[in-house]
């Protein structure tokens, strides 16, 4: 982990195996804000919004009492490629802190936590999930 000159974030990249998960699985998961509204029961409020032309994420997350709530606003994009006839997915996430997306008082703002764990569990059930929809 490394704090950005430019913003004075954190910057940091998630490696791990989802040994019982696809990689194309695992991508179809991180992309879908419905399903982890399903799964995730963390989540508060998860969205979608365009704040002056740029499409992001915004994400609160409930913590128990007597901690705040945190929020992350950020953007993301998907990319599947094919490379020597291997298919790769790649998944771009960045905080977005530059975006017209206001604090709300008591929440703390954040960078993208990590969620391998929770990421395996859900792509476990997400076909049934799709199936309901």
């Amino acid at each position: 982990m490394q704090v950005a000159r430019e913003t004075g974030l954190y910057e940091y990249k998630v490696f791990g195996v989802l040994s019982t998960c696809t990689a194309e699985l695992c991508a179809d998961v991180y992309m879908d804000l419905a399903y982890r509204k399903h799964w995730d029961t963390y989540v508060k409020e998860l969205y979608e919004k365009d704040f002056n032309g740029q499409t992001a994420i915004y994400w609160e997350v409930k913590y128990p009492f007597p901690l705040s709530n945190r929020d992350y606003v950020y953007m993301r994009e998907r990319r599947d490629f094919e490379v020597d006839g291997r298919k790769i997915w790649v998944i771009l996430a960045r905080s977005a802190p530059q975006t017209l997306c206001a604090e709300k008082s008591g929440v703390l703002r954040t960078g993208v936590p990590g969620f391998l764990t929770d990421m395996q569990k859900a792509c476990s059930n997400y076909s049934n999930f799709c199936q309901k929809k």
